[in-house]
């Protein structure tokens, strides 16, 4: 990744907006996730409760990069899940299509005028991801 792109400032009104939609966004992020049962299978009938839970570190993570203007904060996190969660039986493409996911939601929900910045710090952590992931070259969006 950029080196310049490691520091980025957002609106303090765009978080704010983003921080008043986060039930919203998640909500609609787990139900979305749920359709996919192929991803989901292995959580078994705590799927709804654990997917909730990481959509919710998810947005914690971004609200602390976002509130102090530094990306670093998602990289170790990053760097964290690709060693955790696959002990855990979660497949880390499927963290990237849930990170794909929430860009979308993020996208429809928020106002255009609001989301610009926290789009940048989610469109970040997608392309971070296909850079770990061996044969995720996807373009990110």
């Amino acid at each position: 990744m950029d080196e310049s792109s490691h520091e980025v400032e957002i609106d303090p009104e765009d978080l704010k907006v983003f921080r008043e939609m986060k039930a919203e966004i998640i909500t609609l992020a787990v139900e979305r996730s749920l359709l996919r049962e192929e991803e989901i299978r292995h959580h078994g009938k705590n799927a709804r409760q654990i997917i909730a839970e990481g959509f919710d570190f998810t947005f914690k993570m971004l609200d602390a990069a976002m509130a102090v203007g530094e990306l670093s904060i998602l990289e170790d996190q990053l760097s964290w899940a690709l060693k955790r969660l696959p002990h855990d039986n979660v497949n880390p493409v499927f963290i990237l299509n849930r990170f794909e996911l929430f860009y979308d939601v993020v996208d429809e929900v928020m106002p255009a005028e609001k989301s610009t910045g926290v789009k940048h710090y989610i469109r970040w952590m997608i392309e971070r991801m296909h850079e770990l992931l061996p044969n995720t070259d996807q373009p990110p969006k």
